[in-house]
C-alpha cells in the first residue's frame, strides 16, 4: 500500500478515508491503480496524537500564531516526494463557528520546518497502515475521554477510577450510538492473560443518526485483494446511552437515559 492521503472523519471518531495506490500487472505490463478505502472504527491514540502535532505547523503556514493552537484541528494530509498539503479547521467567534484552513503544496524551499513536518507525516502514514490492518486499535478509555472532551459534567478522574468493564460499557454505548455494530472479542492468548476488547464490525443505519447516503451501506475490506465491496446494512434499534451523572458531593453514578420516542409514537400518546 502506497498511501497518498489520509482524511479524518469527525476528527477520527468515525474513522478515516485513505487514498492509496497499488501496482498491478497484466500482459507483462505494470499499472499503478488508485484505491479509496474507508474504515469507520475510531482511530487509535498514536495516530490521533500525530495528527494533533501538526496543528501549529498548519497555523504557521497559513499565517496564524501558536496562540491559536487550542482552536485548530487537523482533518487531513496529502504527502509525497513533491511536498505536502495539510487541511484543518480553526474555531472563530468564541468557538461557535469554524473556518477551513488549507496549506498550499509545501516543500523544503517554502517552509523552514519542512523536515520536521515530513517526519510527522511519515508517522501518520505508518500508523494509518497499522490502523487499516488492525494491528493497532483504540482503547476504551481513549474513546470515552475523546468523546466527552470539553463537557463540563464529565469528570476525568472519576472515569479513570471506573473498572475496565464499566469503561468498556461506556465505550460500547458511544460506538453503538454512532451507528457501529460492536462485538466483544478475546485476544488469542492464554486465558489468564486474555483481556476482552471491542471490535467494530460494521456500520448500521439508525433513525437518529444523519447518514448522507439515501441507501447507506457497510464497507467491507477483503484483506486478500485489498479490494472493497459493498454489503447491505442491518437495521437495528438504538440502545439507551449510558452517561456519568454527578450526585451529591463528589459522587458520580452511571445511568441509562430514557429511549427517545419517534414523532409518530408521541402523537399516538
Amino acid at each position: 500500500m502506497n498511501i497518498a492521503s489520509v482524511k479524518l472523519v469527525n476528527g477520527g471518531l468515525k474513522g478515516v478515508v485513505v487514498t492509496y495506490s497499488m501496482t498491478s500487472e497484466k500482459d507483462k505490463r505494470s499499472f499503478i491503480d488508485e484505491h479509496v478505502s474507508k474504515k469507520k472504527a475510531p482511530i487509535h491514540e498514536d495516530l490521533e496524537v500525530a495528527f494533533e502535532s501538526l496543528g501549529e505547523h498548519l497555523l504557521d503556514i497559513c499565517g496564524y500564531t501558536s496562540k491559536d493552537k487550542d482552536n485548530v484541528s487537523v482533518t487531513g494530509v496529502t504527502y509525497n516526494d513533491k511536498g505536502f498539503v495539510i487541511t484543518g479547521k480553526k474555531k472563530i467567534l468564541d468557538g461557535d463557528k469554524t473556518i477551513n484552513l488549507v496549506t498550499p503544496l509545501t516543500n523544503g524551499d517554502d517552509y523552514s520546518e519542512y523536515e520536521a513536518v515530513c517526519k510527522v507525516l511519515d508517522t501518520i502514514y505508518s500508523e494509518t497502515e497499522d490502523y487499516m490492518s488492525g494491528a493497532k486499535v483504540f482503547s476504551d478509555a481513549q474513546l470515552v475521554m475523546r468523546f466527552n472532551a470539553g463537557k463540563e459534567d464529565f469528570d476525568v478522574e472519576t472515569f479513570k477510577g471506573l473498572s475496565s468493564e464499566e469503561q468498556r460499557d461506556l465505550a460500547t454505548t458511544i460506538l453503538e450510538n454512532m451507528g457501529h455494530i460492536v462485538l466483544l472479542t478475546d485476544d488469542v492468548v492464554p486465558s489468564e492473560m486474555s483481556e476482552p476488547k471491542l471490535e467494530v464490525i460494521g456500520f448500521i443505519e439508525d433513525p437518529f443518526i444523519d447518514v448522507p447516503e439515501s441507501n447507506p451501506k457497510m464497507k467491507v475490506v477483503n484483506n486478500d485483494t485489498d479490494d472493497d465491496f459493498d454489503m447491505p446494512i442491518i437495521k437495528t434499534a438504538k440502545k439507551s446511552p449510558l452517561t456519568m451523572i454527578k450526585g451529591e458531593g463528589d459522587s458520580f453514578k452511571i445511568v441509562a437515559e430514557e429511549p427517545r420516542q419517534s414523532t409518530a409514537k408521541k402523537k399516538q400518546a
